[in-house]
């Protein structure tokens, strides 16, 4: 695994599940339902922030900084300061970096459940639609898997993206040594 791809899954998993495109607001309207692909409404380009909170209690702030068809996001609260990663739009995807070799295409728009797709050396799985309720929230969300690294160290990030919220919940394993999940908060 490159130094900048290790980064990204380090990154990814001390954001674990705080890294939001999202809200922070009500949950999924009534009547609305799964959907059956994947769109670019599960990442709205909006400036907002949005608090995550672990199982533990520990919370942490999500800032979007963003700009037509990319983001800035910054994860505040963290133990290590605070951390940055990219969004872009990109033709049909949505890829998310941080840092020139470790981009990560996480949404690919039109995609169905149990579409696959590798994006650099990160198998990326669209699992399908489910149902979630969370502190934050009841949502309607697309669960998507990025597993990166070899089998005794694999890295693998569930990502729950709802429509018109963004990322609701993450949940990061990290070899089966350790894992760790936040969800959305209020």
């Amino acid at each position: 695994m490159t130094r900048s791809r290790l980064n990204l899954a380090l990154l990814l998993a001390c954001v674990a599940g705080a890294l939001p495109a999202c809200a922070g607001t009500a949950a999924t309207a009534p009547g609305v339902g799964p959907r059956t692909t994947l769109s670019a409404e599960l990442f709205p380009f909006t400036t907002r922030a949005a608090e995550f909170v672990a199982p533990g209690g520990s919370q942490r702030t999500l800032r979007v900084e963003a700009a037509d068809a990319a983001a800035v996001l910054w994860l505040e609260g963290d133990p290590a300061g605070a951390l940055r990663m990219d969004v872009t739009r990109a033709a049909d995807s949505i890829v998310f970096s941080s840092g020139p070799d470790s981009t990560t295409e996480l949404i690919r728009i039109g995609a169905a459940p149990g579409s696959e797709w590798m994006s650099g050396d990160t198998t990326v799985h669209f699992d399908g639609w489910e149902r979630i309720s969370l502190p934050g929230g009841t949502f309607d969300a697309a669960r998507i898997r990025a597993r990166s690294g070899p089998a005794s160290l694999e890295v693998v990030q569930t990502w729950w993206f709802a429509p018109g919220a963004g990322l609701v919940k993450l949940r990061s394993d990290q070899g089966g040594i350790f894992s760790k999940e936040m969800s959305l908060a209020k």
